[in-house]
This record gives structure tokens, sequence and C-alpha cells, in this order.
């Protein structure tokens, strides 16, 4: 198989770019967010007891919550980009085309490292979030409010917990040689026979599972409609 250079420095450079662009893209909605919450604290401080500033508070943590759930994506998708750049660069200056899970599993990256600036601007988001959440919850005691913030409260906590969880996830694909081309798709074209390859087939296939669930759950009812 011969190589085309064109082709993996195009790649390579496409890489470059979504890391560039995630980080901008984290870095301004972070930014959006800490002072959209400053001036509803600055605004809204003067009437801390009217129902606006309630409903306000409450929204800004479940937005908070969605934007969460943007930086475990963005944290997913800058590690992904990450490995398939060294793994670019292998093939740039070795010419070797012989790149499977091995070489993924000895690529000197963590999804949950823990001095990252991804990590660091999750906590920052994640401060902000909390502070919005238990405001949230003080503000709205004895009100129609209180049930949702108090929910909101812990549906934040269970999102805090599930980026480690996806991270954690996705630290353990990299070990076991399992983060093939389903996942480093830049790379589906260039690796499409590295010997790694054929363990995504043993990885469930969410929309395959719950498309067959459907087909049991009308067969299902098809056989008591007839009955």
């Amino acid at each position: 198989m011969l190589l085309d250079k064109q082709l993996l420095v195009e790649q390579y450079r496409q890489c470059n770019e979504h890391l560039r662009e995630s980080d901008r893209k984290r870095d301004v909605i972070l930014g959006s967010y800490v002072t959209l919450s400053v001036l509803v604290y600055t605004f809204a401080a003067q009437t801390p007891n009217s129902d606006y500033f309630r409903f306000v508070v409450v929204g800004l943590a479940l937005l908070g919550i969605v934007v969460g759930f943007l930086f475990t994506l963005y944290r997913g998708w800058h590690g992904l980009y990450v490995i398939q750049a060294i793994i670019l660069q292998e093939i740039l200056h070795k010419d070797r085309i012989d790149i499977g899970g091995k070489f993924v599993r000895k690529i000197d990256f963590a999804f949950n490292y823990v001095t990252s600036i991804e990590l660091l601007m999750f906590f920052v988001l994640h401060s902000v979030v909390f502070v919005n959440s238990f405001v949230g919850v003080y503000l709205t005691q004895n009100s129609q409010w209180e049930l949702h913030a108090f929910a909101i409260l812990i549906i934040a906590w269970l999102e805090f917990t599930s980026h480690f969880i996806v991270m954690a996830y996705l630290d353990k694909l990299k070990k076991n040689g399992k983060l093939g081309t389903r996942y480093l798709w830049l790379l589906q074209s260039t690796l499409k026979n590295w010997p790694e390859a054929k363990t995504d087939s043993r990885i469930p296939n969410l929309q395959a599972m719950i498309s067959q669930l459907y087909s049991k759950l009308v067969s299902m009812l098809k056989r008591s409609n007839r009955k």
C-alpha cells in the first residue's frame, strides 16, 4: 500500500484545525456563561426575592448543565484528534502503515489527565454552575420552584460525575487497544486494514440495539393484537 503524503498532511492539518477550533469554542462558551451569570447577579441582586430572579437563576443552572455536556464532548473530541495527529506524525516520519491498537496504547495521553487545561476549564465552569444551583435552591425555598431547583442541583451533580465516567471509558478503550477507526474517524481510509480494527465489532452498537428492541416490541404488539 502506497502512502499518499499529500492526503496525510491534509489530514494532519485538519486535526490541528479541529483542535484549535474546539478550544476556541470552549473558551467562548465558558466566557459567555460566566459573563451572563455575573450580569444576572449584578442587575438582579437588588430584588433577590422576586420570582423573576428565582426563575433566571434556576435557568442559569440548567443552562450550565447543558454547557457541561458540551465540555464533555469537546474533551472527548480533543483527545481523539490529539491521538489521530500523533498517529499521522508516526506515519509521515517513518512511512509505516502497520499502526493499530498496540501503538495507540503507547501514546502518552489520557482523557482523564489531571493537569490538562480542559479539566481546569471544566472545574471553572462547574464552580459557577454549582453556585447558581445552590443559590437557586436557597431562593426557591417554600415556593413553586423549590422542587425544580433541587432536581436541577441533582442533575448538575450527575452531569459532573458523568464527565469522568465517559473519560474513564475512553481511557479504557485506549488501554485495551480498542480505540479503533470507529473513533479515529479521520483515519478510516488510511488505516482501514489495521490489525485491531476488527475489535470495533465487539463494541455494542447502540443504534443497532435500539433498532432490535424496537422490532421485537413491534412484533410483540402485533402478536398481542392478533390474540
